[in-house]
């Protein structure tokens, strides 16, 4: 099992991001924030093999980790200045499938610690996609965060993992998959209001 990861991100990326902020901030009190999450994390991370034997039940089985539990560092304070209203999150990635076909699933979990990360079973994304013998497929999905999930983003860090499934929807009993999963794009976009009160 992959250790949980810790990164920090570059301190030029912070200062700009907190630019960025304060003007927004000062332009009428919201606050406008595009975070690149996969930019806190190294290339090596975003891509991992996989190798199953899936049973024809349709019963959706873990197949690998591809982010285990991982730290990202958000703005410090931002929490502090601005109530987050609403946001969006952006997933692409891809499955290059070298053997099988099955459907296949991208789950991402968020959590404010990398215990809360680990073991929630409620993914903020799920996203399917059938592969077939070698063949690249991409993946591509975006939701609405509710209200406990914008929450963490107030915080100073946030843990991300991010998880494979696969099934087989009736068929042979078995099916060998193998391939690689890829991660390439994972974009938050949030609105939040200028606190005054709290600050």
């Amino acid at each position: 099992m992959k250790k949980p990861i810790h990164h920090r991100p570059k301190l030029s990326r912070t200062l700009l991001a907190s630019a960025v902020i304060l003007l927004a901030a000062c332009a009428g009190g919201t606050i406008i924030l595009n975070l690149d999450i996969l930019s806190f994390i190294s290339e090596q991370d975003l891509n991992t093999s996989y190798s199953a034997t899936v049973p024809g039940t349709g019963t959706w089985i873990p197949v690998v980790g591809l982010i285990p539990p991982t730290k990202i560092d958000l703005l410090e304070g931002l929490g502090t200045a601005a109530l987050m209203q609403e946001g969006t999150l952006h997933l692409e990635g891809e499955f290059d499938n070298q053997s099988g076909q099955a459907d296949v699933r991208l789950d991402l979990f968020l959590g404010a610690t990398a215990a809360s990360a680990t073991a929630s079973m409620t993914p903020i994304m799920s996203i399917p996609v059938s592969v077939e013998d070698q063949t690249v497929t991409p993946v591509s999905g975006s939701t609405q965060l509710d209200q406990a999930t914008l929450d963490l983003f107030s915080g100073n860090e946030i843990w991300l993992r991010v998880d494979v499934y696969a099934r087989v929807p009736g068929g042979p009993s078995l099916v060998n998959i193998s391939g690689t999963a890829n991660l390439t794009e994972l974009n938050a976009r949030l609105l939040a209001e200028e606190d005054l009160i709290r600050q």
